[in-house]
């Protein structure tokens, strides 16, 4: 994306109810929690460049790290 673009809304296209979900940038969390609901769930528009991945946490504490993953880079404008 250029500089100063709004960036792009990351979103699951499935979700698990009883799940909670956190957004991670180059595996910081920057996004605490969304709760799966059954259906897709958003985690807004994001624009800080790097590499943006999900982490699954199940009621009963499991972990999962989702497999896929989506990078941004910012190109600086002339």
């Amino acid at each position: 994306i250029c500089s100063g673009d709004p960036g792009f809304n990351l979103s699951l296209s499935g979700s698990e109810i009883n799940t909670t979900y956190l957004l991670l940038l180059d595996q910081t969390v920057i996004v605490a929690t969304e709760n799966g609901t059954g259906s897709p769930i958003s985690f807004g528009n994001q624009s800080a460049q790097g590499t943006y991945s999900v982490r699954a946490i199940s009621q009963n504490g499991c972990i999962t790290n989702m497999t896929a993953s989506a990078g941004i880079m910012v190109n600086v404008l002339p």
